[in-house]
């Protein structure tokens, strides 16, 4: 009655005015007079009379486990009331109060013993012993058939571990140990044995081969005829003695011509059985068929790679006769376990049935709950506010369940297959992953009725109430964290081990994160010299760890500290509109509170929740006001609006201008219309306005181009390049050197004149004999007689030095003196060197370089084939104390094939080819457009400025500055603007290197790393822009609030705090670094102090250096290093922790519409006779007094 009384006199239009003031609304309680939301006194019925408790109890529970429709739910109050109290409340207060039993809470304890002895069997049953079987099996074959495994402190060598050749003898002499050792060394184990034909004979060992065509390569002219056609290869290699030669010519009569310069991948098959005593006091034998593989891949440059795999097939014992007295166990053990299995499934089966009935009975509640408030209350309830009636735990629950039963089917089978008498497709690490997450949901489960308990809820509360933020924080941080990953993978993947595919970056990245081996991964760089990728690296390692170590962890912890101080202070009756519902008074006529029940305590005012339908009342009259057409409506400041101007509440398009910008400062309305459509994001202008998000769907279809781009470039023959370049100065490296670690920058030391005499012997020989090696493609440059060329030294020493430390006598010219001479490999390298730089003593010695010239034909890619000229420099650099620091580095340059070179390709590779242009012109267009978008909005943006400038100078009387009008323009576009230039410029470079005949030119080299760092930082602004759109949603703004408020001030701080640490630097660098290895440089000091800034080493950066190095330095490093660490991991960086937490907290507080001038002016109310409110005429909600802004010009005036 009340509602249609509003509704006539609000559509009477000589009542508009005073619709709003005189619409009904709920009286205040005597609580809130109070103060208070509870209410101590008796809500519903004083007159009646009184019931007995018994009496209570007995209707209680006859609503209780009555049966009623949804309509008959939201007609009853009380019932439903009821029900949703039962349904929510804890099982132990149900038990305490009204002994009512929750059979589930029993049955999860049931389940979590049978759990428990389920494991504690499975892991010593036979499916559960299998996987350390195969684990040891690897390991018994690496032993057996590689040269040089790398085992680990427990002596197993991993399935992962892979070995590198660096010649077709090394790939060769790898084939020959494995096959001998295969064919004639006995196992020690007990039980294996070489798998047998039905004729008594062992299985040969097989050979499948993936090779080319035809690849017939001649570096002395550059010549090549290549088909890349891919043909497979696939014989045997028999024992030496029954085949009548050995292994390697077997395989090279197989293989074929020209075998490794054609060969791609290679298989070698070796096939074994194993009889298997498991458990020798039940007696349990089992039989295997093991299929070792020995894998070599042809990697770029000439290197080859090989690792080792083990495949195991489980099947019934011929002939098995096992004599053991106590056999018997193992069938009673076995029928033991499939009787656990089975009390286990019984237990889930129920639980998962009831979970699932509890939240249909959620459902029904939910159902009638909305009902009842549209019905009864007029008051659209959103699914949303039902979630308590779905706890999450349910999920978990029926996860777990799921995840039990299946593991406990698959092991029944495995179980009753002890004997392998079945093909079972899964073994039983499948059922280890079931069992684990299983137990992991189920304790999750367990937890929730263990926090039913008040002493043990802490962290349940905290959790449920951080849960819903902290997913939506983690889902903005995620994407952050993708574009750090995918960036690292593009730029850093041939430089970098840790960043050598997605998941190895996803590893280091998470756990630099967390603050683990920081010092190892600034360090580890395979880099030669200091260049753009170097640089690159460090930079986005260093930004990388300072944004999310300082600000996304903080924030993270900051979530949950909060959630957890609220959890403390919240009423338990008020937490969710369900419990709001269930612990208020009676909210219509006939219904009860459980106060009145005598069920709870609790008692909430109705206002609590008939608010809402006053809101919704109210905001209906304001928009009758607004539909209405009556008298002028006082503006507030005295004057009266035209009728015209009061009208609905119109979309913004209609009253964005579209006439000349200039004109705008005359009407307040129409600019304040067009700032509020310019500074609006997307999302709002599709809700309020329905104006489609143009920019929003260009975004996004520029960021999924970009990621394929990325990917796509990663596989291309462009990308592989630098790993061509890194490969061949490793294959060099261990083919030349007398030591070999597979990294580019490694350095290695000379202390004696042997030394060095035996590095020039090895070296120059393994040089003159790289033909007769036959590393494939590769060949010594020859001269115009058909002599190898010999190799140059180019030797730096001191004019004269004469020295006797027996009389401390010497004569010394420091002046420095260069001579060049060769090295003929027709005489003795050593006496040549002596003679011609008549220093045998390497007394003169300063520096010497070795220059080597190689030829090389090679085969990059399945479409194309390059010809090299190679370089390869051997540096050596005298130290002090003696010590010769020497290492090899190389360069290639790219020279035209020979006239009867030929290169036949599969059709496919042109249409790839041509799918990567298409791809890159679509990344051109897309960034091209979105950059012209943003470009005119930055246009627009300079206009609505002006205009604004304008219409404060000659409306208000104020002058207004472009910092104050700065806010016009969008921070976000400078990462749009920046993301489509190195964008377009890093595929516009990609592009000519994808059809550079000669891809690695000098420049091409440096194409290529400048292509990787645009497209990574395009990545990485790209990411920013995307997550400025996800910003706009409120529940994922949490950073970019944040970063918003504290930039300012961490800028400033960080400039102080960074003069202090480059003080430390220096002093580090200055003092420590003849004796600590992390101070060499001021680059590793930099390395050493911000890792050790993060917690990272320390203690070995305490034990760097020693008394016995120097007592002085020592003594020094050990303040140093304290004090350092006590200044900025206690002070400093706790400092910048605080800005960021003190930034949280306003970003909690802050008003929008009070942020700055801008926003002010858009959102304020009339400031001249003329002047409109956006919220009188809009769906705007926002407003700001007049008054704020002109007190400016009051101001001005005094």
């Amino acid at each position: 009655m009340a509602e249609l009384e509003f509704r006539e006199m609000a559509v009477d239009s000589r009542h508009i005015n005073d619709a709003l003031d005189n619409a009904p609304g709920p009286e205040p309680s005597s609580s809130e007079e109070k103060g208070g939301g509870e209410r101590t006194d008796d809500a519903g019925g004083s007159d009646e009379e009184k019931l007995s408790p018994k009496d209570v109890r007995c209707e209680v529970n006859e609503l209780r486990l009555r049966s009623s429709t949804i309509d008959q739910l939201s007609r009853d109050e009380t019932e439903l009331r009821i029900k949703v109290y039962f349904h929510i409340s804890n099982p132990l207060n149900r038990w305490r109060k009204y002994r009512y039993v929750t059979w589930k809470f029993f049955l999860q304890l049931v389940k979590t013993f049978c759990i428990a002895a389920q494991i504690a069997l499975f892991v010593s049953s036979p499916a559960g012993l299998q996987s350390s079987f195969i684990s040891e099996t690897h390991t018994v074959f690496s032993k057996l058939l590689i040269a040089s495994t790398s085992p680990g402190s427990t002596g197993i060598v991993r399935p992962s571990v892979t070995y590198n050749t660096y010649s077709t003898q090394d790939t060769l002499g790898q084939l020959e140990l494995a096959a001998n050792n295969f064919y004639t060394r006995p196992f020690l184990a007990i039980g294996y044995d070489r798998a047998r034909l039905s004729n008594g004979s062992m299985v040969p060992i097989q050979v499948v081969a993936a090779l080319y065509s035809n690849a017939e390569l001649n570096t002395s002219d550059n010549t090549y005829v290549v088909n890349t056609t891919l043909v497979k290869s696939t014989f045997n290699l028999l024992p030496a003695e029954e085949a009548g030669s050995t292994i390697t010519q077997q395989f090279l009569k197989s293989c074929g011509d020209r075998c490794f310069d054609r060969l791609l991948t290679m298989d070698v098959i070796f096939a074994a059985k194993h009889i298997r005593v498991i458990i020798p006091a039940q007696g349990l034998v089992q039989c295997f068929s093991i299929n070792v593989k020995l894998s070599f891949v042809a990697l770029d440059s000439g290197i080859g790679q090989y690792s080792l795999s083990t495949a195991l097939k489980c099947s019934s014992c011929k002939n098995a006769a096992v004599l053991n007295p106590a056999q018997e166990n193992l069938r009673v053990a076995v029928v033991f376990t499939v009787l656990l299995d089975v009390i286990l499934g019984l237990v889930s089966a129920p639980s998962f049935v009831i979970t699932l009935f509890t939240l249909k009975i959620a459902y029904v509640l939910a159902k009638a709950m909305r009902k009842f408030y549209q019905n009864s209350l007029h008051i659209q309830l959103h699914w949303s506010d039902c979630a308590a009636l779905y706890p999450y735990w349910h999920l978990f629950s029926i996860m777990s369940d799921l995840c039990t039963f299946t593991a406990t089917a698959m092991k029944l089978a495995l179980d009753e297959n002890y004997e392998c008498q079945h093909n079972i497709p899964y073994d039983g690490d499948l059922v280890r992953i079931f069992l684990g997450i299983g137990v992991v949901l189920h304790a999750t489960v367990i937890l929730r009725y263990v926090s039913y308990f008040r002493q043990f809820n802490v962290l349940s509360k905290a959790l449920d109430r951080a849960a819903p933020q902290l997913f939506k924080y983690i889902l903005f941080v995620t994407i952050l964290f993708l574009a750090f990953m995918l960036c690292g993978w593009v730029v850093l993947s041939p430089f970098h081990k840790k960043f050598a595919s997605l998941t190895q970056s996803f590893n280091t990245l998470f756990t630099v994160l967390n603050g683990d081996d920081l010092y190892n991964t600034f360090t580890t760089f395979e880099i030669s010299e200091i260049n753009l990728v170097y640089i690159f690296g460090h930079a986005f390692l260093t930004i990388f760890m300072t944004l999310f170590i300082y600000t996304v962890l903080n924030l993270f912890i900051s979530l949950i500290v909060e959630a957890h101080e609220e959890s403390q202070g919240v009423d338990s009756a008020k937490r969710n509109e369900v419990t709001k519902f269930v612990y208020s008074e009676h909210l219509t006529e006939g219904g009860r509170s459980l106060k009145d029940l005598g069920l709870s305590k609790k008692c909430i005012a109705t206002d609590v929740i008939l608010n809402r339908a006053f809101e919704k009342k109210r905001s209906a009259t304001v928009l009758l006001i607004n539909n209405a057409e009556d008298e002028p409506k006082s503006n507030g400041i005295g004057t009266n609006l035209p009728k015209q101007s009061i009208r609905a509440a119109r979309p913004l398009r209609s009253l964005k201008s579209n006439v000349d910008f200039t004109e705008l400062g005359r009407s307040e309305l129409e600019l304040k219309a067009n700032l509020y459509y310019h500074i609006s994001n997307p999302i709002k202008r599709w809700k309020t306005d329905r104006s489609p998000p143009a920019s929003l769907v260009l975004e996004v279809a520029k960021t999924i181009c970009i990621v394929t781009q990325a990917v796509y470039f990663l596989s291309s023959s462009t990308n592989y390049q630098s790993y061509v370049v890194k490969n061949t100065q490793i294959l060099f490296t261990c083919s030349l050197l007398t030591q070999c670690d597979a990294s580019q920058n490694t350095r290695y030391y000379a202390y004696s004149i042997a030394d060095m005499q035996q590095i020039l012997n090895t070296s120059s020989v393994k040089f003159y004999s790289i033909s007769s090696t036959s590393i494939p493609g590769y060949d010594p440059v020859k001269t115009a007689n058909g002599s190898i060329q010999p190799i140059q030294v180019i030797l730096t020493q001191y004019a004269k030095a004469q020295i006797n430390p027996s009389n401390d006598s010497y004569i010394i010219d420091t002046t420095y003196r260069t001579i060049s001479f060769q090295l003929d490999p027709q005489y003795d390298i050593i006496e040549q060197f002596n003679n011609k730089s008549e220093d045998s003593g390497f007394v003169r010695f300063i520096k010497m370089d070795l220059m080597m010239n190689l030829r090389n034909v090679e085969i990059v890619s399945s479409s194309v084939v390059q010809s090299y000229s190679i370089t390869i420099l051997v540096h050596f650099q005298g130290l002090g104390g003696g010590m010769v620091e020497y290492f090899l580095d190389s360069s290639r340059k790219c020279t035209s094939p020979g006239r009867n070179s030929t290169l036949t390709i599969p059709d496919s590779y042109s249409s790839v080819l041509i799918a990567h242009t298409v791809l890159d012109a679509i990344v051109i267009i897309v960034c091209g457009v979105s950059l012209l978008a943003v470009l005119i909005g930055e246009q627009n943006s300079y206009k609505l400025a002006k205009a604004m400038g304008a219409f404060y100078k000659n409306q208000l009387s104020i002058d207004l500055s472009w910092k104050e009008r700065l806010p016009i323009f969008s921070r976000g576009h400078i990462f749009n603007i920046l993301g489509d230039l190195v964008t377009i410029i890093g595929t516009i470079i990609k592009i000519n290197l994808d059809y550079d005949p000669c891809l690695l030119t000098p420049s091409a080299s440096t194409q290529t790393s400048m292509t990787r760092i645009l497209l990574g930082i395009g990545i990485l602004l790209q990411a920013a822009v995307i997550l400025r759109f996800i910003s706009y949603f409120q529940q994922f703004n949490a950073i970019h609030r944040v970063l918003s408020i504290a930039l300012p001030r961490l800028g400033k701080y960080i400039i102080c705090a960074l003069i202090l640490f480059l003080a430390f630097m220096v002093c580090g660098w200055l003092v420590m670094s003849p004796f600590h290895y992390k101070f060499t440089s001021f680059g590793e000091s930099f390395h050493a102090l911000y890792t050790m800034m993060h917690g990272d080493d320390l203690y070995s950066s305490y034990q760097g250096i020693t008394a016995s190095d120097d007592a002085e330095a020592y003594t020094f490093s050990q303040f140093f290093f304290t004090i350092f660490l006590m200044l900025f991991i206690y002070a400093m960086l706790n400092l910048m922790i605080s800005l960021i937490m003190e930034s949280y907290e306003e970003s909690q507080m802050e008003n929008i519409a009070l942020k700055n001038e801008v926003r002010r002016f858009v959102y304020s109310g009339p400031l001249t006779g003329q002047g409109i409110a956006l919220k009188d005429v809009t769906a705007v909600t926002k407003y700001v007094e007049p008054s704020i802004i002109l007190r400016r010009a009051r101001d001005s005036t005094k």
